[in-house]
Order: C-alpha cells, then structure tokens, then sequence
C-alpha cells in the first residue's frame, strides 16, 4: 500500500473521529499532519483508543501495547509512518 493511500485513509478517520465527538454539527477544525492531534486538543484518550481499533481494523495490523505512545500515534505523519513500518514487517 502506497504512503499516499495510508495518509488518506488515517486523515479521513482522524476526522470522523473528530466530527463523532464534536458537541456540533461543524465541520471539525483544520489541521496539519504535523499538528499534534492530542495535545492540540483533536481528540482525547478514549478518541486515540478509536483511532488506534481503526488502524488494525483498516490496515490488519497488530500493535503491540508497548508501541501505544505518542511517538507513533501524535500527528497524521507519526502514525502513517508506524502503519507503514507494521506494513513494511508483515
């Protein structure tokens, strides 16, 4: 799977994660791939456990929970590269 199809698919769920915890119907707010998703206040922690469920679900991937941290999953970018990384190993 190409990176383009890997951000593509991680940026449309980060945004129906956003939009699904969103008080209303606004589109959510706009961010870079760099842009910390939760310390900007994107999504919280139980956001980041749909974000994560979403990732094995779309790309079958295992994750291990050692590698549940921010380094792999803070912006669009760190987790198309640790996706990538899970693709890149099976």
């Amino acid at each position: 799977m190409e990176s383009n199809e890997i951000k593509e698919i991680i940026r449309k769920i980060v945004v129906e994660i956003i939009a699904s915890n969103s008080e209303t119907d606004e589109k959510p707010a706009q961010f870079d791939d760099d842009d910390s998703l939760i310390d900007g206040g994107l999504i919280d922690s139980i956001s980041s456990v749909q974000l994560i469920e979403e990732c094995v679900l779309n790309f079958g991937v295992l994750i291990h929970p050692a590698e549940l941290s921010l380094e792999n999953f803070d912006t669009i970018n760190r987790i198309c590269e640790f996706i990538q990384s899970k693709l890149d190993e099976s």
